[in-house]
């Protein structure tokens, strides 16, 4: 495998910006898949993401709007299963082609 997965949880859905590009989204939005592994910077109504990803991975991250901060959903702590319904292809509705 060798793209990875970007789950977002409780983003504003009307736009998001993926390493510097403007990316429309609308209601249903919960990610990325084909994200070629390296950095990417994410940013959402003021607040941005930073993250690392390998090949084959699923990363989950959470916004609290109200801190404008994300932060990582371990899979321990995953009671929804995005990071295996992600990997299995079963959101793939719900996650959008990597933009850039």
């Amino acid at each position: 495998m060798s793209t990875a997965w970007l789950v977002l949880r409780d983003i504003w859905k009307d736009v998001i910006v993926c390493n510097g590009k403007e990316v429309p989204i609308v209601g249903g939005f919960r990610g990325f898949r084909n994200v070629p592994p390296g950095a990417h910077t994410i940013e959402n109504h003021g607040a941005k993401l930073e993250v690392e990803l390998e090949a084959g991975e699923v990363k989950v991250f959470v916004l609290d709007s109200s801190e404008n901060i994300f932060s990582i959903l371990d899979e321990s702590d995953d009671d929804f299963g995005f990071h295996q319904l992600a990997k299995s292809g079963a959101m793939d509705n719900a996650l959008y082609e990597w933009p850039v």
